[in-house]
């Protein structure tokens, strides 16, 4: 794996996508989205998105207050040891919500989708990722009212490097 921590995948994220359940999502995303170069939020039925759901998080945007997560899936939670939904952004630890951060700006600014791995239980940010589990973070751009970005969905699930999903 040529990646190294909390880089910012945006080129070919189908082709750098690892989970086996990480690559299926990208396929719903732009058959809702169609000719538009994202979906609408209500365009994505929570019955279509069964599969995923404990391992997905909605994360809302206004200029006001900044990122809100209004789901928080519960695998997400379990694995975190905490359940962000309504939670805001600004709420959150200063260096990881700034990371955290930098993601979200990054897939409202391109209007596409992006892709950060990072180590299930250790902070190497810049490390390059070798061996062990490791978490896979898909960023999908959605909107309430269609023309801008300001929802991000996001798919985390852990997985190993050799190739299985680790939960």
């Amino acid at each position: 794996m040529k990646y190294k921590a909390d880089q910012i995948i945006t080129d070919d994220v189908d082709a750098a996508l690892q989970s086996d359940e990480g690559r299926t999502l990208p396929t719903l995303w732009r058959e809702k989205a169609g000719e538009r170069r994202f979906p609408r939020r209500d365009d994505l039925d929570v019955l279509e998105l069964q599969p995923w759901v404990g391992r997905l998080a909605l994360v809302d945007h206004n200029p006001k207050d900044g990122y809100r997560y209004s789901l928080y899936g519960t695998d997400i939670a379990r694995r975190t040891g905490h359940d962000l939904t309504g939670v805001s952004l600004r709420e959150r630890d200063v260096e990881i919500g700034e990371l955290v951060r930098r993601q979200y700006d990054a897939v409202r600014d391109l209007a596409a989708p992006a892709l950060v791995f990072f180590p299930v239980f250790e902070d190497l940010v810049g490390h390059e990722l070798q061996t062990g589990a490791l978490v896979e973070k898909l960023l999908l751009p959605l909107s309430r009212g269609g023309a801008v970005v300001d929802c991000v969905m996001i798919h985390s699930i852990e997985f190993t490097l050799d190739g299985g999903d680790a939960a």
